[in-house]
């Protein structure tokens, strides 16, 4: 008779392997000999190290350390001798296939195998978290948890909302797509210049941090007035953007097939050489989506080209080598090398747009001195003063000119007077600010405050109803930024 019966967390087939022998090891007689065949080499490491006690490695630092503790006390309890030999899996070993047949069979199972760690004898301690007992090693779950906890912050990022829905997120093998990320550990003692650009662009391009069009408007919007392409003009311009500007995406769809073209040749040659482009021609990743540019990825998306040049890696790429090279391991392989050389097309077109942009700040009068001043972002009202930096540039709506009847007056004079009034304003508006902030707390105080400095401005320029324009402007500007509610009522 055979009981069929499940296992709980953390799953993976080690586990379930070691539980097998555990089975075995149970009902088995005292003082006998028992040779048990496996197909998991990693079962068979795991039991020969506890057992012998490997030097420097604590049972606290095994995996399933509760399951291999039992198997280690049965076997003295027992006097057992047990010899593990490894077997081929999936090669026709009639048993072998059997037992796989059975284990499919458990996952259904009602019952369950639990152990009580009250009962383990030699270890006076066991690993909790939310007071649960953790069969597992402690740095390996603690590694995971921290592993899936930050992930899961990743995935919620309002900035990867934006262009990550869950169709993309199914068809892309993210472990090999952060191994192409990082080429090499980041712990690495070594360094390396050139892998550490590399390693910042990916991530960068990832996370839409590249000194794009969008995000320079958002730090300076006063020296960067759109977030318009500057050099197609038509769409705003992203980190996936910069790939597909103009021509260059179709520039880079060709790039990459040749990138595969070549990677495939080297370990194939020709064969199956054009069945395999003519697939990877057809598939739905090099397909360039540019209304996503406009309207931002929908529900229904799916991996395109989009995706691809953010050096996401699609499933379905290693589907389709898979099928014309002998080895799963050959098959990752071609992968890896197609993407890490693909990242580095991506890095090299990146360095050229940022010599062209700079070409560009050039010709549109942006210095070095515009781009490191402190106060080119507006965090409110007072960041809109005029300064000696920004005297050439027109400011973000026109100064109020004064409709003086005095016709003796000069320009150079009316233009004076009008840079002193404006210096008021603002000065007026840095009150008002604080007031403002104190809305909530005395509403009616604030409305008679308003009320002077709409009079005390009136009288300083003796032209009510330009100042009343310009206060309404200033103030629906700070209302817009602040987010105020109810700014009209």
């Amino acid at each position: 008779m055979i009981e069929l019966l499940s296992i709980h967390y953390p799953a993976s087939s080690t586990r379930a392997e070691l539980w097998e022998i555990l089975s075995v090891l149970w009902v088995a007689s005292h003082k006998t000999s028992i040779t048990i065949f496996t197909d998991s080499e990693s079962s068979i490491k795991a039991i020969k190290g506890y057992i012998e006690g490997k030097k420097g490695k604590h049972w606290s630092n095994y995996s399933n350390p509760h399951v291999l503790q039992v198997i280690k006390e049965i076997i003295n309890t027992k006097e057992l001798n047990i010899v593990l030999e490894k077997v081929e899996a999936h090669k026709g070993d009639l048993l072998n296939e059997q037992a796989d047949k059975l284990a499919k069979l458990g996952v259904n199972s009602g019952s369950n195998f639990e152990i009580n760690p009250n009962f383990i004898r030699e270890q006076q301690c066991h690993f909790t978290w939310n007071k649960q007992e953790i069969d597992a090693g402690i740095k390996e779950f603690v590694k995971k948890k921290d592993e899936i906890e930050s992930t899961t912050t990743w995935f919620l990022q309002h900035r990867i909302n934006n262009w990550l829905n869950k169709n993309i997120i199914n068809e892309t093998n993210w472990k090999w797509s952060i191994e192409t990320w990082h080429e090499t550990k980041i712990t690495n003692n070594k360094t390396n210049s050139k892998e550490n650009s590399l390693r910042a662009f990916s991530l960068k391009l990832l996370n839409e941090e590249l000194p794009t069009m969008a995000t320079l408007h958002t730090r300076k919007p006063n020296i960067y007035t759109s977030t318009e392409c500057p050099f197609c003009k038509k769409y705003k311009e992203t980190n996936s953007h910069i790939f597909m500007c103009a021509d260059y995406g179709k520039i880079l769809k060709s790039t990459f097939r040749s990138i595969i073209k070549r990677i495939y040749i080297k370990e194939k040659g020709n064969i199956g050489l054009h069945d395999l482009m003519s697939k990877i021609t057809r598939g739905h990743f090099l397909k360039i989506n540019y209304h996503r540019q406009i309207l931002g990825t929908q529900p229904s998306d799916r991996f395109e080209f989009n995706d691809l040049v953010k050096g996401l890696i699609p499933k379905s790429i290693y589907r389709l080598i898979r099928k014309k090279v002998n080895s799963t391991e050959t098959g990752k392989n071609m992968v890896m090398e197609i993407f890490c050389s693909w990242k580095r097309t991506l890095y090299s077109r990146w360095k050229n747009r940022c010599k062209d942009f700079l070409n560009w700040e050039i010709k549109n009068d942006i210095g070095e001195s515009d781009k490191k001043s402190k106060a080119s972002r507006p965090s409110s009202a007072s960041a809109l003063h005029p300064s000696s930096a920004s005297a050439s540039r027109p400011s973000l709506f026109p100064r109020p000119l004064l409709e003086s009847e005095d016709s003796d007056l000069t320009s150079s004079s009316v233009d004076q007077m009008n840079d002193a009034v404006t210096r008021r304003i603002f000065s007026k508006l840095d009150n008002l600010k604080t007031l403002l902030e104190k809305v909530k707390k005395n509403q009616e105080d604030m409305k008679e405050e308003i009320k002077i400095i709409k009079e005390e401005v009136a009288i300083l320029s003796h032209d009510q109803a330009c100042i009343d324009v310009s206060i309404i402007l200033k103030f629906e500007h700070f209302a817009n930024v602040r987010n105020i509610n109810n700014f009209y009522k």
